[in-house]
């Protein structure tokens, strides 16, 4: 993906697109954490702790794939959602108490693919979104994934390989195509 390119026009349109690729690839696990409220007080630092823990979880899960099956990464879709968000959010002025990117993206999605485990980033409580995936994974499923709360003390080991890694350098930066200096979290 190139920086600016969008994944879809429409949160309908990447529900959709992302169920084909959950399914193609057989993901079975998620990672959940802050990003854009709460966790360590930037987005930037969020995504390079939600970046660094899915590098790590990778690793941790190469040999045992087979068991687990892969885990599915929404870190590429992070520009996508945030020019929906704002797009949704200019589209309803009157609707500012909704998160679209939880509400119109992450539910539905959700609601039309299984995971066998669900990874939380430490500190997942003090985050929104966070605590709606921990409360939708716990409380309305019915097919009860394996909930995995993820220690302070893994992430600093997870952050150490990932900054350690050359390939990882400047990938937060890369990713992103805006800066999130302005957003409170």
């Amino acid at each position: 993906m190139g920086k600016n390119t969008l994944l879809a026009n429409s949160f309908g349109e990447l529900v959709d697109q992302e169920v084909g690729v959950f399914n193609m690839r057989g993901c079975a696990q998620l990672l959940c954490g802050p990003i854009s409220t709460g966790g360590r007080g930037s987005i930037e630092t969020n995504l390079e702790v939600f970046a660094a823990a899915h590098y790590r979880l990778n690793r941790e899960t190469e040999v045992s794939r087979s068991r687990t099956g892969p885990l599915y990464n929404q870190l590429v879709l992070e520009p996508t959602l945030w020019h929906l968000r704002d797009k949704w959010l200019v589209e309803h002025p009157d609707i500012r108490h909704e998160n679209p990117i939880m509400t119109r993206f992450y539910i539905p999605f959700f609601g039309q693919v299984r995971f066998a485990r669900v990874h939380f980033i430490s500190r997942w409580e003090t985050s929104l979104g966070s605590r709606r995936e921990r409360a939708y994974f716990t409380d309305e499923r019915s097919d009860d994934p394996q909930i995995s709360d993820l220690s302070e003390g893994w992430i600093e080991i997870a952050l150490a390989m990932w900054r350690a890694d050359p390939v990882s350098v400047g990938y937060v930066a890369q990713l992103l195509d805006r800066s999130f200096a302005d957003v409170p979290v």
